[in-house]
């Protein structure tokens, strides 16, 4: 995603085409001022993991409309230092999540050797759940 506008009507046009997309996009990107406090315009992935000074593992799918194939690879690419990008065929972005798989584990181990030192020997467990809310 390149910002939260791009997000919103990727979202909005595969539910009510490009055209109603393009109209409502702006009255509900610019609810962000009411929300977290800032401009669509600062909530920009791409940016922001353009600053981010850790090795990050990119993943996405390519079956997906919400965040399409082609803005997880622009995602990837302006990662700065290490990085690897991970496609899942047929995945969409919501089902991604489900991929904690044997596979997973070893993209994330690929990675880590240039990063965090070898991974191979130590167990690698799932994440813990984020908190919900504020």
């Amino acid at each position: 995603m390149r910002n939260l506008r791009s997000a919103i009507f990727n979202r909005l046009a595969q539910r009510i085409g490009h055209l109603l997309a393009y109209l409502g996009e702006p009255m509900l990107s610019h609810q962000s001022w009411m929300r977290p406090g800032v401009g669509p315009a600062r909530l920009a992935p791409a940016r922001a993991i353009s600053h981010f000074p850790a090795p990050v593992l990119v993943v996405g799918g390519t079956g997906g409309h919400s965040t399409p194939a082609a803005e997880t690879r622009a995602l990837h690419a302006a990662a700065a230092g290490t990085k690897a990008l991970w496609l899942l065929p047929g995945f969409g972005h919501a089902a991604v999540g489900t991929g904690w798989t044997d596979h997973y584990r070893e993209q994330v181990r690929a990675l880590s050797p240039r990063t965090l030192g070898d991974l191979r020997t130590e167990p690698l467990a799932p994440p813990a759940p984020m908190a919900r809310g504020r």
